[in-house]
């Protein structure tokens, strides 16, 4: 593991009252890691940690640096905790120019001035040495009027006029790409999220990380997302496993190939936006046709639009009965009602004539958030649960809006017949990974 101990060593005194300070607070600053695991920040404090039987620690995972940015954010973090006495300051001063970096760097980034820097290294050879660009006192640097070139900003010194480069935009990786000079970081709560969020960085493309701080659980759903993403590019049409069919296409075309009064339950979960509402319409004419004469149809729903949903699905089919899936885990919140949501609608509706025996529950407790497949995918219980009871044996269930296939994976538990119809590649490659797993 490649360790980036650039500082000097923290003194004893300076060590014990670090170690004293965690005993009593816990660590308070965040060791940091790059994406390789790699310690860039924190080396005392888990040396302290480790004397103390601390197991675990709050991190950062720092994302995309190269081995120049990884110095250079080393330093400013330590640089802005620590005052470093000369000999301190000299010895990090001769590490600098031996990694190569320029005499105006070095000083800029330690505070001090280009002749100190020159002294601090007179044991170093270093060329020759750089002018000064400003000779005020106590320059204010301020953006300049002239627009920033495709690698640095300018900025211009508020006492003389000077104009000069301020901050890289641009960088130039080890492996010859250009990136931005701004990273993206993400924060970790333990060393089990470390590890998740870990393996999810070495499946990514992180250049394609925008410069920002993420936590865990998003690096890990753009880590899906990506793979999701590569696994479409194989998916070209229709497919079949046993008694379960999965299609690629838009229900109201697809539809039209599964025949008039076959279909024994449709369970499914369109989407919920305002600008899909049509689409519910759309289902009320396809249940009314597909459904045998005892056939429901069942269906989640959001709680914003839902007197319009109930409207659209009244078209052609008959209202018979509202559900309730009991969430599990955090409640997610919406803001423009200020509610905590703890449940989800579920509509029943059948066409008229319908009769049936079969008593069922009409509230189910979700098994907690699973976006594994999909990122509006729902718990498997509620499917595994209808499709038994109200599927006969040999029976057909269909899904018009299949998403990440929870609903073809409970079809196939209950070994009854299934139409999945998704209109997204990276939806239906994941309903296949979820089917043939």
């Amino acid at each position: 593991m490649t360790q980036y101990q650039l500082m000097p060593t923290l003194s004893p005194d300076e060590y014990d009252t670090l170690r004293g300070d965690i005993a009593e607070r816990g660590v308070q600053v965040p060791v940091e890691y790059d994406d390789a695991g790699n310690i860039l920040d924190g080396h005392h404090r888990i040396m302290a940690c480790q004397e103390l039987g601390i197991k675990d620690w709050p991190r950062i995972v720092r994302i995309g640096m190269n081995e120049e940015d990884k110095i250079a954010h080393v330093l400013a973090l330590n640089l802005a905790r620590r005052h470093l006495s000369k000999e301190q300051r000299k010895e990090l001063v001769v590490t600098l120019r031996g990694k190569g970096w320029s005499l105006r760097r070095i000083a800029e980034l330690l505070g001090i001035g280009r002749m100190t820097a020159t002294r601090d290294i007179s044991t170093v050879p270093f060329g020759t040495v750089e002018c000064s660009d400003c000779h005020c006192d106590d320059p204010s640097w301020e953006p300049a009027d002239e627009p920033p070139d495709n690698e640095y900003e300018y900025i211009q010194c508020q006492c003389c006029g000077y104009v000069r480069r301020g901050n890289l935009l641009k960088i130039t990786g080890l492996d010859g790409k250009r990136r931005d000079a701004h990273k993206p970081s993400a924060v970790v709560k333990n060393k089990t999220e470390h590890k998740r969020m870990q393996k999810a960085l070495d499946d990514m493309d992180t250049d394609a990380l925008p410069s920002k701080m993420f936590d865990s659980k998003r690096i890990e759903r753009l880590a899906r997302e990506q793979a999701s993403e590569r696994r479409a590019e194989d998916v070209t049409g229709d497919t079949t496993a046993g008694d379960i069919q999965l299609w690629l296409g838009d229900f109201r075309e697809r539809g039209q190939e599964i025949a008039d009064s076959s279909v024994d339950l449709i369970f499914t979960d369109p989407p919920y936006p305002q600008d899909t509402l049509p689409l519910w319409s759309d289902l009320s004419a396809f249940a009314a046709r597909v459904l045998k004469p005892d056939g429901l149809l069942i269906a989640y729903t959001g709680a914003m639009y839902l007197p319009e949903v109930i409207s659209r699905l009244g078209e052609h089919m008959r209202f018979w009965w509202s559900g309730t899936i009991v969430l599990g885990g955090a409640h997610s919140r919406v803001y423009n009602r200020n509610v905590s949501q703890g449940s989800k609608p579920l509509l029943f509706y059948v066409r008229d004539g319908f009769a049936s025996d079969t008593w069922f529950e009409d509230t189910i407790s979700s098994e907690g958030e699973q976006k594994e497949a999909h990122d509006w995918q729902q718990s498997i219980g509620a499917a595994r649960y209808y499709i038994a009871k109200l599927c006969p044996p040999g029976g057909l269930v269909v899904d018009p809006f299949l998403g990440g296939g929870t609903t073809a994976l409970a079809a196939k538990q209950a070994s009854v017949n299934f139409i999945g119809i998704e209109i997204d590649k990276i939806a239906l490659g994941s309903a296949e990974d979820r089917l043939h797993g």
